[in-house]
């Protein structure tokens, strides 16, 4: 079995925030994350048939929809979608649903491009910085 998942690596530029501007916080299913806090990226709402050898994760802010609910500041109802096999290791494809919302490391990946990630890769969604990762466990 494989486990992806995302580390919170805290906001993308935090330099942009004005010193009197309160610190914002992201959350992940309810819960505030912390630097180096980590999340499985695995399906927990949105259909998808388990007949398909990929699973789809929509992660966003949408309760009803989003499969990993990320809620704050620029963080959309259905951010982005990670495709990646499931019974196997591997890259996993990511696929953003707006414009100007998510970069890879550091570069900007426009809405409905594919982008392969290995494991490793820094990835802004919004205004929140995010490392992707993935393991084999028995």
């Amino acid at each position: 079995m494989t486990v992806r998942s995302l580390v919170y690596l805290g906001r993308a530029d935090p330099s942009l925030r004005s010193a009197d501007e309160p610190d914002e916080e992201v959350t992940c299913e309810g819960e505030p994350l912390v630097v180096d806090a980590a999340f499985e990226l695995k399906r927990r709402r949105s259909p998808w048939s388990s007949q398909r050898t990929h699973e789809r994760v929509i992660v966003g802010s949408h309760p009803g929809r989003a499969d990993v609910l990320l809620v704050g500041s620029s963080i959309h109802s259905e951010h982005v979608r990670f495709y990646f096999p499931r019974d196997a290791e591997g890259p996993m494809d990511m696929m953003v649903l707006r414009d100007d919302s998510v970069a890879v490391n550091g570069e900007p990946i426009a809405a409905h491009s594919w982008t392969t990630l290995q494991g490793g890769e820094e990835i802004s969604l919004g205004a929140w910085r995010w490392r992707y990762e993935w393991s084999a466990t028995d």
